[in-house]
């Protein structure tokens, strides 16, 4: 074959240069990206309490021509589905305000579990007799 080897192989040297490019990701499909608008996208659950949950915690189910660049369907009823997923937001001062306000919260009971370590062995409760 005129490669010098004989099992048609290329030589070494003749592969030394090539590089592979392993930059291919997987497409995700519930990626939805940055919001430039000032707005948080996610995907929740589509079932009635979750969402009453979700809603009342601040997000909103995204419905009409949102700006969003996903590759999801559109309902007849407007709003963004994937499964049994569907697409809200949250402006993200607040999406930013609720996250300090949960990690804060972890931190606190963290704090206090370190804080009463070697007292609730011997901790009473009201009406309780030892």
């Amino acid at each position: 074959m005129g490669t010098g080897n004989p099992a048609g192989r290329p030589r070494r040297e003749d592969t030394e240069s090539i590089s592979i490019k392993n930059d291919y990701t997987r497409p995700d499909p519930l990626k939805v990206g940055e919001g430039k608008d000032g707005m948080r996208r996610r995907w929740i659950r589509n079932t009635p309490d979750n969402i009453e949950r979700q809603k009342a915690g601040g997000w909103n189910i995204i419905t009409g021509g949102a700006p969003e660049k996903v590759a999801i369907n559109q309902s007849a009823d407007g709003t963004r589905r994937y499964g049994d997923l569907i697409l809200a937001e949250m402006p993200e001062d607040k999406a930013r305000a609720r996250e300090a306000f949960f990690r804060n919260q972890g931190q606190r009971q963290v704090e206090s579990t370190r804080h009463t370590k070697g007292t609730v062995k011997n901790a009473s409760f009201e009406g309780e007799t030892r």
